[in-house]
């Protein structure tokens, strides 16, 4: 697997105003709950590539073929490969409880009928927005995770600064 680099950053603002203080300030103090999370491991779309090896096509068998004259074992024929790529980031986990029915059904005071699902709530930096929406899923404390519900930007002030985004284990 190939780790993709990222541009999750933790610095705060040094603007001395005091809307900019205060966002420091709040910038500080979330980034050190980050940085004392977990990390989630975003997988991310294969990257495709030209085989590594000296294959040459051959148009009698419509493969690719390398040095022995068969197949190409680097490629397996076909002339390039897949690499898979990930990236990580560190996060704020948390576990949660969702209904499948947010409302109660007939009025009743019990959720009767009702079946919770667990899903994990992640927050990582605003950079990584874009890997997540892209993301093919996640690794969480070695358990594999897809996207439950599109990611929201939240911040300070107007400012966006993190994401937070739900997933799903999936189903093995």
């Amino acid at each position: 697997m190939t780790i993709i680099s990222n541009d999750q950053t933790f610095s705060s603002s040094s603007d001395s105003s005091l809307g900019a203080n205060l966002l420091a300030q709040f910038k500080a103090a979330a980034d050190t709950v980050l940085q004392a999370g977990r990390d989630i491991t975003i997988h991310l779309q294969p990257s495709k590539s030209n085989c590594p090896a000296a294959c040459r096509f051959n148009s009698s068998y419509k493969k690719y073929m390398g040095t022995s004259g068969g197949p190409c074992k680097a490629c397996g024929g076909v002339g390039f490969i897949y690499e898979q790529r990930q990236t990580i980031y560190m996060a704020n986990i948390r576990q949660i409880k969702e209904p499948f029915d947010n409302a109660k059904s007939g009025g009743q005071d019990t959720p009767a009928g009702r079946v919770s699902q667990k899903l994990t709530r992640t927050k990582t930096v605003i950079e990584s927005y874009d890997h997540i929406i892209k993301s093919l899923g996640a690794t969480i404390d070695g358990e594999e995770y897809k996207l439950w519900d599109e990611p929201a930007k939240t911040g300070f002030g107007g400012t966006l600064l993190y994401v937070v985004t739900t997933w799903q284990k999936m189903d093995k």
